[in-house]
Formats: structure tokens, sequence, C-alpha cells
């Protein structure tokens, strides 16, 4: 990514987490939002994942489960897919997305004590 793509690319992530996260994003300032982009590009380089769709998803993964996800014993399923480097990266990201979503959705809440 150019130096000016890269900053087109953070300022949308800016807003896409501001608006997807709020609480979370609301106390961070537009600068340590840049700051955690930047870590989450790093960190999805030795997965091969580059190109600006396939790491929105990979740093919209990062905010919805938590910085570590690829290493939560029960979406151990996740690691696979990140390093299947066979299948292009906004593939992996699709299928990763999708995976989360459906289990996040079908996941039974613990009841009230």
């Amino acid at each position: 990514m150019t130096d000016r793509n890269l900053e087109e690319f953070q300022t949308f992530m800016i807003r896409f987490l501001r608006e997807e996260f709020p609480e979370e994003s609301g106390p961070l300032s537009d600068e340590e939002l840049r700051d955690t982009i930047e870590r989450h590009t790093e960190e999805a380089r030795p997965y091969a994942i580059e190109d600006e769709n396939a790491l929105a998803k990979f740093i919209y993964l990062k905010w919805l489960l938590g910085e570590d996800f690829e290493d939560l014993p029960d979406r151990g399923w996740l690691m696979g897919l990140l390093e299947d480097r066979a299948r292009p990266a906004i593939e992996r990201m699709d299928v990763a997305v999708e995976g989360v979503e459906h289990q996040l959705e079908n996941e039974t809440p613990e009841p009230a004590s």
C-alpha cells in the first residue's frame, strides 16, 4: 500500500470502528485508533493478508473477538484458515467472518443467575 492508500485505508477503518464498536472506540483518539490499525496490519502479514478488503476483515475480527482471536480454543479452525495459503486472502477472510458471525449468532447465552 502506498502512503496515500494507507492513510485512506486507516481513515476508512477509523470511521468503521467508530460505527461498529462505539463503546470500545469512543475513549480512543483517532491517533490511538490509527496505531491500533497499524499494529493489526503488522499482525496480519504473517498470514499473507495484505490487500485492503481482507485486511479490513482481519481488523474487524480483532475488534469483534479480541486481540488474540487466532488463539482462542473454541475457534481453532480460524488458525488453520488463516494459515491456508492455497486460498486467496480475501476468500479466507470472507469464510472467517461468515463462520465467526454464524458461531456468535448460534451461541447459547448463559442464563442469568
